[in-house]
């Protein structure tokens, strides 16, 4: 059996079906298709892309970092998602990078969103700046 490439509902269980099973880049293309044919399911391809970015392996940060900004430049404000992409990308940049001025950079966006930074996060950058 084949797939409908234009059921918009099939698409979106696939999504969801790959994504439970832990494959999301297979995830992204569902979604991707699935927003390209009902633009308001958009949300469904940040989360995808959260969610992947969150779990890369530690070594992979790189490719984590990638993800996870793209989401928080895809996102919109009414979005329905449960991942949310600013602590996974700070919780990076302050123990893998050390790339203190992004970690800054990303608390500024999510204050600015209304998204909440996990404290031990702003304490680490509080250090951080401390140590300059």
């Amino acid at each position: 059996m084949e797939k409908d490439p234009k059921n918009v509902t099939a698409l979106d269980m696939l999504g969801l079906t790959d994504g439970s099973m832990g494959d999301w880049t297979q995830a992204i293309a569902d979604f991707e298709q699935e927003a390209a044919l009902k633009p308001r399911m958009r949300f469904r391809v940040s989360d995808a892309y959260c969610n992947r970015g969150s779990h890369y392996p530690r070594e992979k940060y790189d490719q984590a970092i990638s993800d996870l900004n793209l989401v928080i430049q895809i996102r919109d404000a009414s979005d329905p998602c449960e991942c949310e992409p600013y602590n996974p990308l700070l919780a990076i940049y302050l123990n893998q990078t050390r790339e203190y001025d992004k970690a800054r950079e990303v608390v500024a966006l999510a204050q600015r969103s209304g998204k909440r930074i996990a404290p031990e996060y702003l304490e680490q950058l509080k250090a951080s700046n401390a140590n300059r």
